[in-house]
């Protein structure tokens, strides 16, 4: 099967399982229908007049008519014909159900009930099914496959490593600016103003007496 007939498998597996189908039972349906239709709802055979995914013939095809005809969908409908398989194997009709609960006896693996389903429900001839039974047995065995694999919970992610726990570092000391101590400047002096007044140094006259006094100034010794 190609891309286009595996995802058109996997919409027939998803439709019978859903109608009540296991996934081996519904496996063993879609690759007879492969071999008989290839898939497509309008398949007509020229020769005989069958119709339909499992290509109907005679009393069942009209059923099948009678059926959409109730249902008021087109014959051709995927749904529709889904619906008529599961009405007709699942006590819609007690022989056709009987015979499909024999083909499921064959074997519990998808192989035994694909054979199983070809001899006791589609019933074709013995060349036909001789010639067929391989595609029949190897595309149930893929859309069983395809539809186990798409059903698989998806991986449960790994989970992460706590990363190890990061070494206290001791607490760190504020910062202080320190500043360079300045050498204390001497005193400025202070300016000197235009009106201030240095009184001038004067020594000290020798003299202990007025009488010494006068005879200095006189120049008198």
């Amino acid at each position: 099967m190609g891309p286009g007939q595996t995802a058109k498998a996997g919409e027939l597996m998803a439709g019978l399982m859903s109608r009540g189908f296991t996934r081996e039972e519904s496996a063993a349906i879609v690759g007879n229908l492969w071999a008989e239709s290839g898939f497509d709802t309008g398949a007509v055979n020229p020769k005989s007049g069958a119709f339909g995914l499992m290509q109907w013939l005679g009393g069942r095809k009209n059923k099948l008519i009678a059926f959409a005809r109730e249902k008021g969908k087109d014959v051709k409908d995927i749904g529709l014909q889904l619906d008529y398989i599961a009405w007709e194997l699942k006590g819609g009709n007690q022989y056709e159900t009987s015979q499909f609960q024999k083909a499921m006896a064959y074997g519990p693996d998808v192989a035994s009930k694909t054979r199983g389903f070809a001899h006791e429900v589609e019933r074709a001839g013995a060349h036909e099914l001789a010639d067929s039974m391989s595609k029949r047995v190897g595309a149930g065995q893929s859309a069983f496959n395809a539809s186990a694999s798409a059903a698989a919970p998806p991986a449960a992610p790994v989970a992460q490593q706590p990363a190890p726990p990061q070494p206290l570092l001791p607490p760190t000391q504020p910062s202080v600016l320190t500043l360079p101590l300045l050498s204390q400047a001497p005193p400025a002096s202070q300016p000197s103003s235009i009106f201030s007044y240095s009184q001038p140094q004067t020594s000290a006259l020798p003299f202990t007496s007025y009488d010494e006094l006068r005879r200095l100034s006189l120049g008198v010794r």
